[in-house]
């Protein structure tokens, strides 16, 4: 098991269901003693698959409160199950993209105005 946190975000990473459940468990209970709440709706579970391409869970099921999930995005990085970062890839493209064409759009405005 491993474990990585920043602020509010914490990341679990765990070799089987079984410790995933009790990290679980430990985790609710760590929460509820310290009266922190956990958002149910913005956590998500994710099985990286291996070179043979098995999952083991599909997206959409719930193991105690929590989604499994095709993708997930940790701290601004969008992690997918085969850890390829091309979802990661594709949404930074398309924020370029939109930053671009709004840069563009501001910039004509501009000028029309000053003229």
């Amino acid at each position: 098991m491993d474990v990585s946190g920043h602020a509010d975000d914490v990341m679990i990473i765990c070799d089987s269901l079984g410790q995933l459940e009790k990290c679980i468990d430990f985790l609710e209970d760590w929460a509820a003693e310290n009266r922190l709440p956990i958002n149910h709706s913005e956590s998500g579970i994710i099985f990286f698959q291996g070179r043979l391409g098995l999952t083991l869970e599909t997206p959409g099921t719930v193991l105690k409160n929590y989604e499994f999930k095709s993708q997930y995005q940790y701290l601004g990085c969008i992690l997918d199950r085969r850890l390829s970062f091309l979802p990661h890839f594709k949404h930074i493209v398309r924020k370029t993209n939109f930053i671009h064409h709004n840069r563009d759009v501001a910039a004509a405005h501009l000028y029309v105005k000053i003229m």
